[in-house]
C-alpha cells in the first residue's frame, strides 16, 4: 500500500517546518507504528504535473492531433512517448519461484504520467511543436502565465527536441 508523503519545507536554520495539516498526519502515521521499527527517509519534494495540465493536453492537444491524423487518442499519445521520452527504459526481471529461472528485459515504460510540472511541459511544448511543424496547427497556450513560467524555469525558444 502506497502512503502518501509528509509535506513540509526546511527553514533556514535546518528544522522541518509541517505543511498545514501534516503534523498531525506525520503523528497519526507514528502512532499507527508503535513498537515497530521504521524508516524514515528524506527527499526534496517533486511538483507532479496537474490535473488541469492533464486536461490541456488531452483535451487541446491530442484532441487537435486526433483531428489532423485521423488517428486516436491512444496511437498519439504512444508516438509522441516514443518520440520525446525514447531515453525512458528500465530493466524488469522476471524469478520463477519454482525453476529458478530468470528472465531480464529491457523495457520502455515511459509515461508521463508522475512527470514533474517542467517535465510535462516540455512534453506538451514539443507536442504542441509537432503539430506546429508538421500540420500547421497553432495550439493556444494553457494559461496567461505559461511561458513567464518557461522563463523562470530555464526554458526558452521553441526547439523541437527530436
Amino acid at each position: 500500500m502506497m502512503t502518501r508523503p509528509i509535506v513540509g519545507r526546511v527553514d533556514d536554520t535546518g528544522h522541518f517546518v509541517f505543511d498545514p495539516g501534516q503534523k498531525d498526519r506525520f503523528r497519526s502515521r507514528l502512532l499507527s507504528m508503535a513498537g515497530k521499527a521504521v524508516v524514515i527517509e528524506v527527499s526534496e519534494h517533486q511538483d507532479y504535473r496537474t490535473i488541469a495540465a492533464n486536461r490541456y493536453y488531452w483535451g487541446v492537444v491530442v484532441a487537435a492531433a486526433i483531428e489532423a491524423t485521423g488517428q486516436d487518442a491512444e496511437t498519439v499519445h504512444a508516438f509522441w512517448k516514443d518520440q520525446f521520452l525514447p531515453d525512458e527504459t528500465k530493466q524488469v526481471e522476471f524469478y520463477h519461484h519454482m525453476t529458478g529461472a530468470r528472465v531480464r528485459h529491457l523495457v520502455r515504460p515511459a509515461s508521463t504520467a508522475k512527470q514533474s510540472t517542467k517535465k510535462f511541459r516540455t512534453f506538451v511544448e514539443n507536442c504542441r511543436l509537432w503539430l506546429s511543424e508538421w500540420y500547421g496547427i497553432t495550439t493556444p497556450d494553457p494559461d496567461p502565465e505559461f511561458w513567464r513560467t518557461k522563463v523562470a524555469d530555464g526554458e526558452s525558444g521553441n526547439t523541437l527536441k527530436a
